[in-house]
């Protein structure tokens, strides 16, 4: 497609032939073109070998891209998935966890909760890589299901189908791997990426603290480092001040702290 372009349509073929159509971008030159000949896709009634030709596929699998160095990754599905089918059993390739802001021993934090069955559309999840990624494309391909029951419980995780300006009100927080440390850091960028889950912070919200899994509703421990580390004071357990904490103990804000 033309640079730029993140929608597609179908339109009715411009010299009216019914059956032929035209298919077209949301990019300000809409036609899709054809590589080899610069020639616009507008399949009429004549046919050139080599020019306009294209097919409409059942789409059966979404790749779901995934930093397996890392294990995990977001996502905001077009579709619902399957969590389980003949090809591979609940969670053997990836676990889809939705979050809420809970107090967790004095602190706000984004309790992560496990979702069982298929996964819903437009719906914010971050995901835990288990396995089976497909080499050549770095994406693991979950099959699409007929339907999936909506999430019901509360998710403070959220998401776009398209590519967005950064919303202005509020703050951004996306999933990122910084100084060897994975968590949710504030966004600075100008837009945010379809397909990708994010936490929205309302202007004002008190900010969490980190986010922690919650299996059968017990939660683990702090997965990652706090969300902003900004408003911390982290030093080591040799007295030394240091901008973020790896794994180990740290005292953070006059408290001890054991990052995993």
């Amino acid at each position: 497609m033309k640079a730029n372009a993140n929608t597609i349509t179908f339109n009715a073929s411009e010299s009216s032939y019914i059956g032929y159509y035209t298919i077209k971008t949301s990019y300000s030159s809409p036609y899709i073109y054809d590589d080899v000949n610069e020639t616009e896709v507008d399949r009429n009634s004549t046919y050139v070998a080599d020019y306009c030709n294209w097919i409409i596929e059942e789409v059966t699998e979404l790749p779901v891209p995934i930093n397996t160095t890392v294990g995990f990754g977001t996502l905001y599905s077009p579709v619902d998935l399957k969590g389980v089918c003949g090809d591979y059993a609940q969670d053997e390739r990836l676990e889809f966890y939705y979050g809420i802001k809970q107090d967790v021993g004095g602190k706000d934090k984004l309790v992560l909760t496990k979702l069982e069955g298929d996964i819903p559309a437009e719906t914010g999840f971050i995901v835990k890589y288990k396995g089976g990624v497909d080499e050549a494309t770095g994406c693991v391909f979950m099959k699409i299901a007929d339907s999936a029951r909506a999430l019901t419980e509360d998710n403070d995780l959220t998401g776009k189908l398209e590519t967005i300006a950064k919303p202005d009100n509020g703050t951004v927080y996306t999933m990122q791997y910084l100084d060897n440390t994975l968590g949710l850091y504030k966004y600075t960028g100008a837009t945010v990426k379809g397909g990708k889950a994010y936490y929205h912070l309302a202007d004002g919200a008190a900010v969490p603290m980190g986010f922690v899994f919650d299996f059968e509703g017990q939660t683990t421990g702090v997965e990652s480092i706090e969300v902003n580390a900004d408003n911390q004071v982290i030093y080591d357990l040799s007295g030394r001040r240091v901008a973020k904490a790896g794994k180990g103990l740290y005292i953070i804000n006059g408290k001890k702290v054991l990052v995993k």
